[in-house]
């Protein structure tokens, strides 16, 4: 077999393919027999059996494209987790499917079992590629698991918060979803219908997954959160291999655990509290997640179709979740002129091929522009809109720090592009024959920019500068700052003793400031607390509605009630029999 280093010819690949077709036809006949066998013939109850054949499957499958697809070298405690990783992806998206299609969009059972035969075995075999069987086969270090400390700990701090805190009924924009829910219901739902609720906005991806979960679950909340927090630690993952790759080509090695501590601390901020605890902001993390995977897998080295059609999907994620990631048409472009060890004719067509995806997502915004209003662009005096937008746009750069304080904000925003510079100018002295290296960063600081510009465009006028602070720009902008921060710790080394001493005291004051904007998340826990209670009251009074509690689980213009006539009536969401159990308890003795 081709070892992993060596490049295939295109045969070669077909036939790995061929072999990686075969293998997956072996383990599937595998898991029927067995299944067949022990639950038909046997008696064996199907729950168990079919347990037993997906063990015995999985083990034939990875055995098989060790030895015979893939031929690896890689050993065995090192290919076996990527593979049970790539192995559960495909189950996951498998269920997923399924559930989006027949349940919520009541398609035909074939045609989405179709759709997983097209779209599964692709990503399943990428993913078993790059994880388990063509890995550097390197002996763990110990500096590995040093490098999940800081993650690990960020990330369980943020997921007890949400947890502990969540919103357990819609809130706000949240009762948008209901329509859509009883229209699935009633078999009616059509995917034109996800780009109808808050027009340009685009957040189809995050209508999916609030829709399957609550179908899954009579619409249960915690699911949405949970959720939210899997996209976030997955895009992390992709976070991390932009911060090695881009250290990787500076020869800078030895700043990876800094650096990953530094972003884990941005990225899993507690100052982003709303979206974590509203599962309506799972569109937000869809998006993100999106983002970061388009770019990691565009800055990577040798641009292939496959790589390039990955991209291609993360992008329609983020694009569909969050319209902000239409910035993902420059970035893209701009990775792919940059990619090493890639010719200039498949640089040209990969270029070609990104604009027509991002053609193809301006026609569908043209088909669907008659729900949006006649306009997102401000109108009005150009010197006005001028400052206006960089107003929206310097708060919208500050929130990530100053948001707990928010008159500070443009002097906070100054000081970053004063800092930004700076950073810029050093890195240029000391790597300038490696600028490329720096793509990565690059992409995600012009992405972070480029989402506040849009957002300044659209919601500027409308809603004035200080709607910059909402908690959707905070996870938006903390990749700005996360830019600029790793730029910089990559630089310390090569400081002198005087500029090392101002960056650290710059550091120690970002730090400070970020960590003031997360405590509040004690106010947002608070508010949190305010709306469950609502929630609570709303349940137990029904069908009365007491106008209180309707005015803190919705905005004034919003005419709630038939929607919650409607929950009550499905017993779904607060209304389901085991939130009525819970505020029955809550309720104080007398």
């Amino acid at each position: 077999m081709t070892a992993p280093s060596e490049p295939l010819a295109p045969m070669q690949r077909l036939a790995r393919v061929v072999r990686f077709g075969i293998v997956g036809v072996a383990a599937t006949l595998t898991h029927a027999a067995i299944l067949w066998l022990l639950a038909e013939r046997l008696g064996m109850r199907a729950s168990l059996a079919t347990l037993l054949g997906f063990l015995t499957a999985f083990s034939v499958s990875y055995l098989g494209h060790y030895h015979f697809t893939f031929g690896s070298r890689v050993p065995h405690h090192q290919a076996l987790p990527g593979f049970a990783f790539a192995a559960i992806t495909g189950a996951v998206l498998n269920v997923l499917i399924f559930v989006i299609m027949t349940d919520v969009f009541r398609a035909n059972l074939w045609l989405a079992f179709a759709t997983t035969i097209v779209t599964i075995p692709p990503v399943v075999f990428m993913l078993s590629k790059g994880l388990a069987f063509e890995r550097a086969p390197d002996g763990p270090k110990r500096r590995d698991y040093r490098l999940l400390a800081a993650p690990v700990i960020f990330f369980a701090l943020t997921a007890a918060y949400t947890l502990i805190f969540h919103y357990q009924l819609p809130y706000h924009d949240h009762w948008d979803i209901i329509p859509l829910w009883d229209a699935a219901q009633a078999g009616t739902l059509k995917p034109a219908d996800l780009f109808v609720q808050h027009g340009s906005h685009w957040h189809a991806s995050g209508y999916i997954v609030m829709l399957a979960t609550a179908e899954l679950t009579g619409m249960a909340h915690w699911p949405d959160v949970c959720i939210s927090l899997l996209l976030a630690a997955f895009g992390f993952v992709a976070l991390f291999e932009i911060l090695r790759r881009t250290l990787d080509e500076l020869g800078e090695g030895r700043s990876l655990l800094r650096v990953t501590a530094a972003a884990a601390f941005i990225y899993f901020s507690l100052d982003q509290a709303a979206n974590w605890l509203w599962g309506w902001q799972v569109a937000i993390f869809a998006s993100m997640t999106g983002v970061v995977w388009c770019i990691a897998l565009l800055m990577r080295p040798g641009l292939n179709w496959a790589r390039m059609g990955l991209a291609g999907i993360a992008a329609t994620v983020a694009i569909y979740g969050f319209a902000t990631a239409w910035c993902l048409l420059p970035v893209g472009l701009f990775l792919i002129a940059l990619a090493p060890v890639t010719t200039r004719q498949r640089r040209a067509l990969a270029g070609f091929a990104w604009t027509l995806l991002f053609a193809a997502f301006f026609l569908h915004y043209s088909a669907t522009r008659g729900n949006y209003g006649d306009t997102m662009l401000p109108h009005g005096n150009a010197l006005e809109t001028m400052l206006g937008v960089g107003h929206y746009l310097g708060n919208y750069v500050a929130s990530a720090v100053a948001r707990i304080y928010k008159p500070a904000s443009l002097l906070v925003a100054a000081a970053a592009v004063g800092a930004l510079g700076t950073i810029a100018g050093l890195s240029w002295m000391h790597f300038r024959k490696s600028l490329a290296a720096y793509r990565g960063l690059v992409a995600l600081l012009a992405f972070s920019l480029g989402a506040g510009l849009l957002t300044a465009l659209g919601r500027w006028q409308a809603f004035g500068p200080e709607q910059a602070f909402a908690n959707r720009y905070i996870t938006l902008s903390n990749y700005a700052w996360l830019s600029a921060i790793v730029a910089g710790l990559i630089l310390l080394p090569k400081l002198g003793a005087k500029m090392r001493i101002l960056f650290v005291l710059a550091l120690c004051g970002y730090v400070l400031a970020k960590s003031v904007n997360d405590t509040s998340a004690i106010n947002t826990a608070r508010l949190a607390m305010r709306v469950n209670a609502a929630g609570c009251e709303l349940t137990l009074a029904a069908p009365d509605v007491p106008a209180d509690a309707l005015a803190t689980i919705s905005a004034p213009q919003q005419h709630i009630a038939p929607r919650l006539t409607l929950l009550a009536a499905r017993d779904a969401s607060l209304f389901r029999p085991d939130a009525i159990k819970r505020c029955r308890e809550k309720q104080p003795h007398k």
